[in-house]
């Protein structure tokens, strides 16, 4: 896992020969050695770990970003542990009478090649939604421990707990909207500013929306860089698209002043080598990969610029508005019930079919157990920091630590915790955290957001002359491939090669799209609840093709790489 020569390696073992840990990493994230801790144990810290409550807080009340471990050598006891969004995760799987975790699965595999059969369920959960379920990997014996859990280990027997749980507006709040804003906005500023000590150093990732824009702006205004400059980039397949992310980036910065500003393109020259290098670091956990694997070629070159930390903007605010229902909650996610998802019934062999629809039906049902009784705008909002921030955008950081340090200061402990006193009212549509950076920053927030990010249009980049489509149809029709032992290669043939033809699924006319917007607006004032419940049916059934297909190019390569090793190393 050694994969850039400036990492740092340590290690320990220990003295008994009953444990050992390795760590490997940048630098400035590993401490130097391991820390007495109370009773006579050790702990190892990979990323920030901090407690106000001093050394011998138990691992699971430390703040930042980080994953650890916490061992008695005398007494036999462990405990793992990852932050609240699994920002540095950690895999793990038992073997015989031991139990062995690592950051990646590979590493795993490294030690037993045989990480079991597929799982059912987390190949459903990655056709359907674009990533997994948090606890899943698509290797049946091996997990992922969750965020916000543990897992304590003694005497042969180990358990995985959950330490903390992020439910927004269950605890009572006080003062007037205004208030909560001021305070929200103080909290976003010292986050901020708590994420970087040197500005030259620093690249902060800088969209057409809202949670980049109110970053920059802090770092901005932070008084210890008051002569320094602010550096920001912005990428998408084109600068000059009206709406865009590029174009409105353009008028922060230029609003901001004090901003050197870059603009990198998404290209896709090379696409074939640079999916296959980002789906082996991300172990085909995700669709990003395939999605977005000209970003980590961005990262290199921020780093060969000099750059050494990178400041994203993921957050847990409020995503969209008011839903009505469970399945709504879900939809709105991304979370679809397998057996709704058209083209799956003819693409899957049948016996794989079945077996994906069942091991889907009871991951849903435990689902729904484990929120019961939250209603369905609450609940939106639960499921998306318990299930897409540490699955999805941990893994899009993740692949990009890589090369450079990340930091996430709007999904900071004392953010979270503040927004658990954040009512439903206020958290639609990010709603207050608006008003936070309205009051703070009234200039900035005058700039029109983008409606536009500027990126590919997949459907038209897979049926034209592009290298995305020849090393798609190359990898389509390699038959030797054992993923067409559970997909239909002649059917996934059948669905590229439509791409494009007047059959085929084609994005509607820019015009035709603002029109549907429009409409749909205008029927939602009258009737919210019926108009909720109509996009979510359309969005459990209408995965867009373009989509689909990408997904099983990820399968594909991770299938031929992990399990019959056609891909290679």
């Amino acid at each position: 896992m050694r994969h850039q020569d400036f990492y740092g390696i340590d290690h320990w073992i220990c003295p008994r020969g009953t444990s050992a840990i390795g760590r490997i990493g940048h630098k400035n994230l590993i401490l130097s050695a391991p820390e007495a801790v109370r009773d006579g144990a050790l702990r190892f810290i990979y990323g920030c770990w901090q407690s106000p409550k001093g050394p011998d807080a138990a691992l699971h009340e430390g703040r930042g970003s980080f994953s650890g471990i916490q061992i008695d050598p005398e007494k036999g006891i462990f405990s793992l542990v990852v932050d609240r969004r699994a920002s540095e995760p950690i895999f793990y799987r038992q073997l015989d009478d031991r139990i062995y975790f690592a950051p990646e699965v590979k590493a795993l595999l490294a030690i037993d090649p045989n990480g079991g059969e597929i799982d059912p369920a987390a190949l459903a959960s990655f056709l359907t939604a674009g990533h997994l379920f948090p606890h899943q990997t698509l290797h049946a014996r091996i997990r992922k421990l969750p965020s916000c859990h543990s897992l304590d280990a003694k005497g042969g027997q180990w358990d995985v707990k959950e330490y903390w749980r992020f439910i927004p507006g269950s605890v009572p709040g006080s003062g007037s909207v205004d208030e909560k804003a001021d305070e929200l906005g103080k909290l976003v500023q010292e986050s901020v500013s708590a994420s970087t000590d040197d500005l030259g150093t620093t690249m902060t990732f800088l969209s057409g929306g809202l949670d980049s824009r109110y970053i920059l702006a802090c770092l901005h205004r932070d008084r210890r860089f008051r002569n320094e400059r602010c550096h920001a980039v912005t990428w998408g397949e084109k600068n000059n698209v009206r709406g865009s992310d590029p174009e409105v980036a353009q008028k922060v910065v230029a609003s901001l002043g004090r901003v050197d500003h870059k603009f990198m393109p998404r290209l896709s020259d090379l696409f074939g080598e640079w999916f296959r290098e980002v789906n082996y670091y991300l172990d085909g956990l995700s669709e990003l990969a395939v999605f977005h694997p000209h970003e980590f070629q961005i990262m290199k070159t921020i780093r060969e610029q000099g750059f050494e930390k990178v400041i994203r903007g993921d957050e847990a605010f409020g995503y969209l508005g008011r839903r009505y229902s469970t399945e709504s909650a879900w939809a709105t996610i991304g979370i679809r019930p397998f057996h709704r998802v058209r083209h799956l019934p003819n693409l899957l062999k049948p016996e794989w079919y079945n077996k994906l629809d069942e091991a889907n039906r009871e991951d849903l049902a435990v689902l729904d157990r484990r929120f019961n009784g939250l209603d369905p705008t609450t609940l939106k909002d639960v499921i998306y920091f318990s299930q897409r921030v540490p699955t999805y955008l941990s893994q899009a950081s993740y692949y990009k630590q890589i090369v450079l340090d990340q930091r996430n200061p709007l999904l900071s402990h004392e953010l979270l915790d503040f927004y658990q006193t954040v009512p439903n009212s206020l958290r639609r549509h990010k709603n207050l955290f608006f008003r936070a950076f309205n009051r703070a920053f009234p200039t900035l927030g005058r700039i029109p957001y983008a409606t536009s990010g500027g990126l590919e249009n997949w459907g038209a980049l897979m049926s034209g002359d592009t290298p995305l489509h020849h090393f798609m149809a190359s990898e389509f029709q390699d038959s030797d491939s054992g993923i067409w032992d559970i997909i239909r290669q002649d059917r996934a043939l059948e669905l590229f090669r439509s791409l494009g033809t007047p059959s085929g699924e084609r994005p509607p006319h820019p015009l035709a799209r603002k029109a549907r917007s429009l409409a749909r607006e205008a029927v939602d004032k009258v009737f919210p609840a019926r108009v909720d419940q109509m996009m979510m049916r359309r969005s459990q059934r209408r995965l867009p093709l373009p989509y689909l297909l990408l997904r099983i190019l990820v399968l594909k390569d991770w299938h031929d790489r992990f399990f019959s090793g056609k891909a290679g190393t």
